[in-house]
């Protein structure tokens, strides 16, 4: 499987800006309240419902595919040198397989602090439902059709942004040189203006 661009760029993304972070410890958050078993059970089974769980399953194997290219590897190997990237590989997929069942963890953990147990199973019967099953099988049908649509918008919506900047920047410079065309100037038989305090 090809790995998409936008996967890298969002990786690398990602990266830079936990790397730019500020330096020193973050305040302590408050504790979140502990959640009602059957209310994280109930929104899994809604997770699972909408397929979410699948996105973050295709995540990983993008991921898996991304892994050995990442470290570049000579054309020619030994079976010693092999074996070093064989184990190298095998704890990066591992790694990157905690990394992903922990965030399916935390999508449970967000979806039952912040939804009701009334708006989970609701979700639930909807997704369930034939038609939420539809839909869910038509988002890529969507975002397919909807992508030229924002593409289309983001074209139209460039170029206005851009001139109204540069009628802002006009605006400015031109308050600019009529403030220091009302200034008064000091001449020869004028005292200088007393500095502004």
């Amino acid at each position: 499987m090809k790995i998409r661009p936008t996967l890298l760029a969002a990786l690398a993304l990602a990266g830079a800006a936990f790397a730019q972070s500020p330096a020193g410890p973050a305040p302590a958050p408050a504790p979140a309240p502990a959640l009602d078993p059957a209310q994280l059970a109930l929104a899994h089974e809604t997770i699972k419902a909408t397929h979410a769980d699948k996105l973050i399953e295709n995540l990983m194997a993008q991921i898996k595919q991304m892994i050995p290219q990442l470290t570049p590897v000579p054309d020619v190997i030994t079976p010693g040198q092999q074996k070093y990237i064989d184990d190298y590989t095998s704890k990066a997929i591992d790694l990157a397989q905690e990394s992903t069942t922990g965030l399916l963890g935390q999508m449970d953990q967000v979806y039952a602090s912040v939804l009701s147990e009334s708006e989970l199973k609701a979700l639930k019967a909807f997704y369930d439902s034939p038609e939420g099953q539809s839909f869910v099988a038509k988002q890529p049908q969507l975002m397919q059709k909807m992508m030229p649509l924002l593409q289309g918008m983001q074209r139209e919506l460039m170029p206005k942004i851009q001139a109204l900047a540069g009628q802002m920047q006009a605006a400015l410079k031109k308050a600019r040189e009529d403030a220091a065309a009302a200034a008064p100037k000091e001449g020869p038989g004028t005292e200088p203006a007393p500095p502004a305090h």
